[in-house]
């Protein structure tokens, strides 16, 4: 990795960082901020609500504007959420988005937000974006108004392991809502899978998922030369984030110390990890029976599962449709419901890169997970509670669980996914069940200011260095390489 690379990032973490003074008592560079207190909060609120005979807050035609990190196919089904619930608050609210690209999505919200130009009046992004916006004075709490209006939220009522980070280690204070999670997941060809297992059965573990594909690429090659059974991208930043994230949990990676932010990849438990998270990834390209292909890009992968040259195909959850589409065209007589419940099926990436299966760790899938955030610039209060009534409707509300899920995305209220209406909803059950077979075991990359930093230009750049070479040669003088300029950088911050 170059040094100008992680400079150029860096410096873009620091315009951010340094929008205004820290407000933590126990400053950042001292213990991480954790369980800090607000001794000056920075937003403001003007304005009264009323409220009708039975204690509900009147509004009228209040505009709300959330930009939002969904740019994917999911961000029509994100529209048509915001479609009904304007529908439903016709006249009281009414909502429109824009969508920023995730790369650069924090630093080009936070410049909006700074100059007060088209800022976002609610944010929907990666919660591992948000520390750095609070940091830097960004968003405000939703504490106030869910109080004003008589919202019983807390984050006991959230998937634990997600809505631990949503304070963004502030004390008392509810930042983020949590949404959803996400990673990148496994789709199979069901007849090609009887073949091979017998009833259908999918492997329990990776010596499973390895013999199983072995064996059925070999059965496969005897007729058909152009077939791998695992048909996995690796062209795509998805790749590195959510393939490479898993492996390392599952390893026991450690990705930074979260009392002091920098990171520990060389200590010899956390560099062992590292090695085996590697090693673990490489098996499928460049044992003495390789399973896949290195260097494929998105249209080698689909188009290689469309036409039954793969049996398993590693996509992204928010693409079904389009798997299902491109499925379709290409064995006609088909119909979608057909196509969902004979032919395609959902997997997930559980203990597949874990080289110890005893490990705790091994069933751990990591991700990302999506959050709303309140833009310090609202300061009206009737705008606050349109925003604060808008993400109740969307943590909430059982159908718009099933709409969200059907774009890929796992909800982590529980008052969505304990609802049997939703547990029964044919993609959840059939799909996203499969593909998060337990959301305790969901892991994200925790609250750290330095994200970009840490990840972009450290965790992701060992993977993008070293998966591309068969060999562990460099694996332990790159890693050290790439620690120090990262934690260089952070202190530089």
């Amino acid at each position: 990795m170059k040094k100008r690379t992680i400079l150029i990032c860096g410096l873009l973490a620091l315009t951010l960082a340094s929008c205004d003074t820290n407000p933590y008592d126990d400053p950042i560079g001292g213990g991480g901020g954790n369980n800090g207190s607000i001794t000056d909060p920075w937003w403001t609120t003007e304005g009264e609500l009323a409220f009708d005979g039975d204690g509900n807050v009147v509004l009228d035609e209040v505009d709300i504007h959330i930009t939002t990190v969904v740019n994917g196919d999911d961000y029509a089904k994100f529209q048509d959420i915001v479609s009904d619930f304007n529908r439903e608050y016709r006249g009281q609210i009414n909502v429109t988005t824009d969508t920023v690209n995730q790369v650069g999505f924090e630093q080009a919200v936070a410049n909006r937000i700074n100059q007060n130009s088209n800022a976002p009046d609610l944010i929907m992004s990666h919660q591992k974006g948000h520390k750095s916006f609070a940091n830097s004075k960004l968003i405000q709490p939703f504490n106030e108004i869910f109080d004003e209006l008589n919202i019983d939220f807390s984050y006991d009522n959230f998937a634990s392991n997600i809505s631990s980070y949503a304070n963004l280690d502030y004390e008392d204070y509810y930042f983020d809502v949590p949404i959803d999670a996400q990673s990148m997941v496994i789709y199979y060809n069901k007849d090609i899978l009887k073949k091979y297992s017998e009833d259908g059965s999918l492997p329990t573990n990776r010596e499973e998922f390895f013999a199983l594909c072995r064996e059925a690429q070999e059965g496969e090659r005897k007729t058909n030369k152009s077939f791998n059974a695992v048909a996995l991208n690796t062209e795509e930043e998805f790749f590195f984030w959510y393939i490479w994230g898993t492996a390392l949990a599952q390893n026991g990676a450690t990705f930074y110390n979260p009392e002091t932010y920098k990171v520990e990849w060389t200590e010899p438990n956390n560099l062992q990890a590292f090695k085996n998270a590697l090693n673990s990834i490489r098996e499928f390209f460049y044992s003495d029976e390789p399973i896949s292909i290195y260097g494929q890009n998105l249209d080698s992968t689909n188009n290689a599962f469309f036409n039954d040259n793969a049996l398993f195909l590693f996509s992204l959850p928010w693409s079904a449709d389009t798997i299902f589409l491109g499925y379709g065209q290409n064995h006609s007589g088909l119909s979608e419901s057909q196509i969902k419940e004979e032919k395609i099926g959902a997997f997930n990436t559980s203990r597949m890169f874990a080289l110890d299966q005893s490990s705790p760790n091994a069933t751990k899938i990591y991700g990302d997970s999506h959050a709303f955030a309140l833009s310090k610039t609202v300061t009206d209060i009737n705008k606050k509670a349109a925003c604060a009534i808008f993400v109740n409707y969307f943590t909430n509300n059982v159908d718009v669980g099933i709409d969200w899920a059907e774009a890929g995305h796992i909800s982590v209220s529980n008052a969505i996914s304990s609802n049997k209406e939703y547990q029964d909803s044919f993609f959840v059950d059939n799909y996203i069940n499969n593909f998060y077979p337990n959301i305790n075991d969901f892991v994200t990359a925790g609250n750290t200011p330095y994200f970009d930093v840490t990840f972009d230009d450290g965790v992701y750049a060992i993977a993008n260095t070293l998966l591309r070479e068969e060999t562990d040669r460099k694996d332990a003088s790159t890693i050290a390489s790439i620690q120090t300029d990262v934690n260089d950088l952070i202190d530089m911050l």
